[in-house]
């Protein structure tokens, strides 16, 4: 196996940074639904989560910080809804309901932020190795 000091440094550069792009791709999406009337659709969508009511009232819904961790929280209940239907915290119509271009957007800011960061922890023990 070629040692990574060796490769070229085009393909350095872009084994470096394509986590950090596609991490911060993630995070853009759950930050430009925080700041647009998206949020108040996506949030007001869901109403029988404990965790979600309470988060809302701990943090209200002004700052950019509070509407972001909402978003991100919110981005944890539609990737798994089924550990919180199993726990009575979301009800079913509430997920099926949910507005369809929102539920999309969020999973792939997940998704996109999840692969991001795997990529980055295997490119440095890659680089460690």
């Amino acid at each position: 196996m070629t040692e990574f000091e060796n490769w070229p440094v085009w393909l350095k550069w872009i084994m470096l940074a394509c986590p950090f792009v596609i991490g911060l791709a993630g995070c853009a999406i759950s930050a430009f639904i925080a700041c647009t009337r998206n949020f108040t659709v996506a949030t007001s969508a869901i109403q029988s989560h404990p965790g979600l009511e309470q988060m809302k009232l701990f943090l209200g819904t002004r700052r950019f910080r509070a509407r972001w961790l909402l978003i991100t929280f919110l981005c944890g209940i539609l990737i798994w809804p089924g550990i919180h239907m199993r726990r009575g915290h979301l009800d079913i119509e509430e997920f099926e309901n949910f507005p369809a271009k929102i539920k999309l957007a969020l999973q792939i800011s997940s998704w996109l932020t999840a692969f991001g960061f795997a990529w980055m922890w295997v490119t440095y023990a890659f680089i460690k190795a």
